[in-house]
């Protein structure tokens, strides 16, 4: 399992060398837009894919260094970030390696509800790093998706960048990026009902 990430250098203007956060078995990473989150997850998905070794140890970077814990598997990643493997390309069209299944889905359904089938798919063993899997979601599939999500840590790990309030509350404690700390669901949503937004 993922423990912990450690900067060792300032990256993107955002995090500072020597700066530690901790990672959980179910992490939802929250904040606002340029908080870092899907710097974040690019950086833990390209170290965990290099690393194979059993037991405890540290892989890394050049920028982040990763933390696993003692025991247990390889660590195993799958990886979901439509920013930067849309199944869609422009103008509507598609890749050839996409699935008909999936083109078909993608067409007719939310970026969500797509993303909602990927996981339910996902091997269970994995850790499992997506990025917004909660855009275009009803407030039901949201429920639905925060259980999705929750029922692939029984197996396996999960890091997520999320903005829906359902699946902030649901989660208990988020790790909010703007804050650098882990903060209850509702006080971050507090702090975002009272805080003014700062626009850039």
């Amino acid at each position: 399992m993922l423990t912990g990430i450690t900067f060792t250098e300032d990256l993107r203007g955002v995090f500072t060398k020597g700066e530690r956060l901790e990672i959980r078995q179910y992490t939802l990473l929250v904040g606002d837009q340029g908080s870092g989150k899907s710097t974040l997850l690019q950086q833990v998905q390209a170290v965990a894919k290099v690393r194979s070794k059993k037991g405890r140890g540290l892989s890394s970077l050049p920028d982040v260094v990763i933390e696993i814990a003692r025991g247990g598997d390889p660590l195993k990643v799958a990886s979901l970030d439509f920013e930067l493997g849309n199944p869609r390309i422009s103008h509507g069209r598609f890749r050839e390696d996409v699935d008909i299944g999936l083109q078909i889905a993608v067409k007719y359904r939310s970026h969500g509800e797509v993303v909602r089938s990927i996981i339910r798919d996902m091997p269970k063993d994995t850790l499992l790093l997506v990025d917004e899997p909660d855009a275009g979601l009803s407030p039901r599939s949201a429920y639905w998706l925060s259980k999705q999500l929750r029922d692939h840590t029984a197996t396996g790990q999960v890091v997520a960048a999320v903005h829906n309030p359902i699946l902030i509350q649901e989660a208990g404690e988020v790790l909010s990026l703007e804050h650098k700390r882990w903060m209850s669901g509702e006080e971050f949503l507090e702090l975002h009902r009272t805080t003014p937004h700062q626009m850039a």
